[in-house]
């Protein structure tokens, strides 16, 4: 007869297996556009009162030496949503409207079928 010990480990064993395939990584992102590395409370500024970022620093990571693809916003974006360089995505400034973008020989936005860190993170 089997032992009850053996069924006990087995049930323990296949609850640990479910329970580690349903765990997924809880991310939340910010990037924030034309903000110094200590415009916030939690990164030392003396007068700006910011609560709940302060606890996301505390309770999560904060990346203190962080550098970006560029100096705008939508190139850096890019380079973080896709691992990339912006130029191979032809983003080398802020998204304008379609007339400025394509003087600019840039896309209007970035191409869908574009592996991006939310893809990676679904597999």
């Amino acid at each position: 007869m089997k032992s009850p010990l053996f069924f006990s480990l087995l049930l323990l064993s296949a609850s640990a297996v479910t329970s580690a395939e349903e765990t997924r990584p809880n991310v939340i992102f910010i990037l924030t556009d034309d903000q110094g590395w200590g415009d916030a409370h939690f990164a030392g500024h003396p007068y700006v009162q910011t609560p709940n970022l302060d606890r996301l620093a505390r309770e999560g990571s904060w990346f203190r030496q962080f550098y970006v693809a560029a100096t705008v916003c939508s190139p850096s974006r890019t380079a973080f949503m896709t691992s990339h360089y912006p130029a191979r995505h032809r983003v080398h400034g802020h998204f304008a409207d379609a007339a400025q973008n394509e003087a600019r020989s840039m896309p209007n936005w970035l191409d869908a079928e574009a592996t991006t860190l939310p893809d990676l993170m679904k597999s």
